[in-house]
Order: structure tokens, then sequence, then C-alpha cells
């Protein structure tokens, strides 16, 4: 999916381009999982969330600890192809929002910056949020089915194991794709608070961490089977 309003090489870490299908529908949270929810399930984590709310983001979890707290709760991670599809929709929008950037549609680094380092729509103090916001605090982040926070405020986590060639190994309308079978990093998506480069923050950008890394930009969301299913 390519825009004229966004640059090109923007896509480029995510070719080739093909399509992806779902025999089995799901439900996903409207919000990321916040820190007063993680506590009220009893929710297990070796440190403390960096930026203190109970309606902020649970961050600085890795991915062993959101994993099981997805459990807990009789849900479970996300996979990257469920958790784009969600972002990014039939039409494949670049945005949650739509295809062209916009600060302040999201919580993230306000001076954002383009591949050439050229500040775009970006200025102090655009989303009013410095550091992670209470979730859904930004209502116009909406995707198409009402999730919000997809783009910014913090990473999140999703199933998958993590390569940067993956795609190359995926025919078109692949069915239930769930990331390489082996590798040493789980999958992150959508961007965070302190994300400062535009191309980070599209519906489709990849990105991988050491599962065991616990960081203050690191959140989650979880998702379930749709119970008619």
């Amino acid at each position: 999916m390519e825009s004229s309003s966004e640059p090109r090489s923007w896509f480029d870490s995510q070719q080739p381009i093909h399509k992806v299908c779902f025999d089995t529908p799901f439900w996903i949270d409207v919000y990321e999982v916040s820190q007063a929810q993680f506590a009220g399930f009893g929710g297990q984590a070796k440190k403390d969330s960096t930026f203190s709310g109970a309606n902020r983001p649970r961050e600085s979890v890795s991915w062993f600890e959101v994993n099981a707290f997805c459990e807990l709760r009789g849900t479970r991670l996300p996979t990257e192809a469920e958790w784009e599809y969600v972002a990014r929709g039939p039409d494949g929008l670049i945005f949650p929002w739509g295809n062209s950037f916009d600060c302040r549609q999201g919580n993230f680094d306000d001076e954002i910056e383009a591949e050439d380092r050229q500040v775009i729509d970006g200025y102090p103090d655009c989303d009013d949020y410095p550091i992670t916001a209470p979730v859904g605090a930004v209502s116009g982040s909406a995707s198409w089915v009402g999730a919000l926070d997809l783009s910014g405020n913090v990473w999140e986590w999703v199933a998958d194991r993590h390569a940067e060639d993956y795609y190359q190994t995926l025919g078109q309308r692949t069915v239930n794709p769930k990331g390489p079978s082996t590798g040493n990093t789980r999958g992150v998506r959508g961007g965070a608070w302190s994300t400062n480069e535009a191309d980070h923050l599209t519906a489709s950008f990849r990105a991988g961490y050491d599962p065991f890394g616990a960081l203050e930009h690191l959140g989650f969301r979880c998702a379930s089977p749709y119970a008619g299913s």
C-alpha cells in the first residue's frame, strides 16, 4: 500500500506486498492495557511502570510478562497480521486514521522527522503529552474498528517472532500467518510517545525487540477468539 502523500521509501522494508486471510474472527482490546487493569488482574512484572498513573499504559514489561498476563485474562497477544488488520483495515490505510500524517492524531514525539530529517507536521506540545498519555485519551487515533492508540503512546508487543525477511517467505493469501518458527526477537508494532520518525508510526511498520526487554516505551493489548465462532 502506497500513498502519493508519503515517501515511497517508507515502505521498502515491508515488501513484498501480499495479502493474508483470516479464517477465524477475533476480538481485540480497544485500549492498550492500563496500569490499573494490569494490577487488577494480578499481572506480574519485575519492573514498575516508568510513568505512574492508573490509566496510563502498563509499560516496562517483557514479552513473557505480557503473554502471561493475556493468558491470565483468558486471552492472548494478537498476531502481527491481526494487529495490522485492526490498524489498516480492508482499505490498507497508511495510518490508523487515514493516509496522511497528522501529529494531533496520536501521542508521539511532537518534532516528527521525515527521512530527510526535516520536521514535518509537528510542533511543540502538538498532542499535549510529553510522556505516555492515559489510554484512549487521543480520540482521533481510532482505527476503522474503533481501536485507539495503535499509532504512538507505547510500542505494542505481538505474539510473533520477528524476522525482517519474513514477508519474503509468504505466498499470496496466506491464511492466519503466525510469524517465523524460530528467532530471538519478538515483534512490536505502532511506535510510542518517544518515536520521532513518521515512517515508524505507520500501521505497516515492523520492528523486533529482545523478548526479555522491559523498556519504558513497550506496552501491549490483548486479543481473543470471537465468542460466536
